[in-house]
């Protein structure tokens, strides 16, 4: 039986493998993964915590019905696993876990409960945020005032995600250093949790679980997937060209679209460049367009750190409060000192 985990924040990868050791471990799934997890991978379970959002595409419903009306088995935790399982647990998929009992339940609603920003690959995946089921959760373990907790649950939900951070959430409800010090000692990872109970649950086998709902056309599961994932799924060779996903995209793309292309200019005015070659190549891009973009990358990161280690502290002082002017944060931060 091969097992394929899609994991990326919200468990270490040793974790995973220390329950499953013979488990191929892969980053959060993009459209197009569950597919190729079960028809080229030839995976018999797919256990999926993490999926990507925002600047990428999720794993589409229709992959999961396929995998499913295929014979696979497929388990939900924690995140984004916990969302889609939920969705197709009528037919067949397996949510396991407090995550997926508080979507099941009704309790909670909202996509970006279980949304937050992380570092890369190479950090560890590194929280940059905190999701809101594990606010939710650390309010349930702390022992403080029913009023100052439902504060803080409804403060943080009106965040957007990247900006759920306790210190952040304090200072803005006015949390006092005793209360948060209750708080932090108090903080429930209820995400991590969840994916070990899915790790345990797989490893003990299958649930007595029958499928609710027929499915149809499960054989159009992959029928919607585009760009990087074309390569993996489709034999005939048609990939959506770059007009076509421009078309496609949002306005927050198309916004971070123009300030990539601002600052990679600003990179070329101040004579800022790579030519290092990359190990590997992206999977929709011939060998010197991954050089190009590789190359783009690296001049970027070198103008980030150009910014953050001039010798003059004055413009990094400017620099932060014109940051918390726009996002509506400074008047709050001159208060408090």
């Amino acid at each position: 039986m091969k097992t394929v985990i899609f994991v990326g924040p919200s468990l270490p990868k040793e974790e995973v493998l220390r329950i499953l050791p013979e488990a191929m471990v892969l980053p959060p799934a993009e459209q197009g993964d569950i597919d190729f997890a079960r028809y080229q991978l030839g995976a018999d379970v797919i256990g999926l915590i993490d999926g990507v959002h925002t600047m990428r595409l999720p794993p589409l419903h229709k992959e999961i019905l396929s995998v499913l009306d295929d014979g696979c088995r497929l388990v939900g935790a924690a995140s984004m696993g916990a969302l889609r399982a939920v969705e197709c647990e009528v037919y067949g998929a397996e949510p396991v876990g407090e995550v997926a009992e508080m979507y099941r339940s009704g309790e909670i609603e909202a996509d970006d409960e279980v949304c937050l920003a992380h570092a890369d690959k190479d950090s560890g995946y590194k929280h940059l945020s905190v999701p809101l089921v594990n606010i939710r959760a650390t309010m349930k373990a702390a022992n403080i005032d029913k009023e100052i907790k439902q504060e803080i649950i409804d403060y943080a939900r009106s965040l957007f995600y990247p900006d759920r951070e306790w210190q952040n959430i304090f200072d803005a409800c006015g949390v006092d250093d005793t209360t948060a010090r209750v708080i932090q000692e108090s903080i429930c990872d209820i995400k991590e949790a969840d994916s070990l109970h899915l790790c345990y649950a797989i490893s003990k086998g299958r649930q007595d679980l029958t499928a609710k709902k027929k499915i149809m056309h499960a054989q159009e599961g992959f029928a919607m997937v585009f760009q990087a994932n074309d390569r993996k799924l489709l034999s005939d060779g048609k990939i959506l060209r770059k007009y076509q996903i421009a078309g496609c995209a949002s306005n927050y793309d198309m916004m971070n679209v123009r300030n990539r292309a601002l600052a990679l200019e600003l990179c070329k005015m101040l004579g800022i460049e790579s030519e290092a070659v990359p190990t590997g190549e992206y999977p929709d891009l011939t060998r010197e367009e991954s050089v190009e973009l590789y190359n783009e990358e690296v001049a970027l990161n070198k103008a980030g750190d150009w910014i953050f280690s001039r010798s003059s502290g004055s413009d990094m002082v400017k620099l932060t409060n014109d940051f918390l002017r726009i996002s509506g944060r400074y008047n709050q931060i001159k208060e408090r000192i």
